[in-house]
């Protein structure tokens, strides 16, 4: 009998997904490798194959989720050409995946919001500048273009797309701490209008 060939991207995926849903339920402090192991269908020592250590497998897990949310925006995003309309996409964007398997992203973001500040926690803190450098790119290119288009009113795009950002961060923090206060789509849906109507011109 031919031994079974292990893929092993799909097994690092597998092990990655199950730690996300475990950390947004239990907290990196918290969190055991036999856990992650159980979530994963897999034994614990198959988890060191792949990772190092339990900080080591958190901090991939978050840098894995946001590269893949920042490419299921960007394909939204494709789906229309005009400033205004992307605008609109981008922040609603949120809201839609929060019903999906990226509504446990909101839960981590506690967990990574606290471990990047902590003293010492150089790869945190990085990884974070990173996610909130890729994040304003994608915003100011949308009111760049929305400018130069004549739809948006001029303004300082990156101090825009930095209170266009905290504004989010800051109802995902309510929606983390009390989910039934309020439904993130439709949430998000509101905040899109006000600001897109704030930043047109015929508004």
């Amino acid at each position: 009998m031919a031994p079974k060939i292990v893929n092993k991207s799909e097994k690092k995926n597998q092990i990655l997904r199950a730690a996300i849903r475990v950390f947004a339920h239990t907290g990196l402090a918290n969190t055991k490798m036999t856990e992650i192991a159980e979530a994963a269908g897999i034994g614990k020592g198959t988890i060191y194959e792949y990772f190092k250590s339990k900080d080591e497998l958190f901090w991939m897990a978050f840098e894995i989720f946001t590269e893949e949310i920042g490419i299921l925006i960007e394909r939204k995003l494709l789906y229309a050409e005009d400033p205004v309309e992307q605008l609109h996409i981008y922040i609603t964007a949120w809201g839609e995946m929060m019903g999906t398997e990226f509504r446990d992203f909101a839960n981590m973001l506690i967990e990574i919001w606290a471990e990047s500040m902590r003293k010492g926690q150089d790869r945190g803190r990085a990884l974070m500048q990173e996610m909130y450098h890729q994040y304003r790119l994608q915003i100011i290119d949308i009111l760049e273009r929305g400018m130069a288009s004549g739809q948006f009113k001029p303004m300082n795009t990156t101090a825009v797309a930095s209170m266009i950002i905290g504004a989010m961060d800051g109802l995902f923090l309510q929606y983390v701490i009390d989910k039934d206060l309020f439904p993130a789509d439709v949430a998000l849906n509101e905040f899109s209008t006000m600001v897109v109507n704030g930043l047109t011109l015929d508004n």
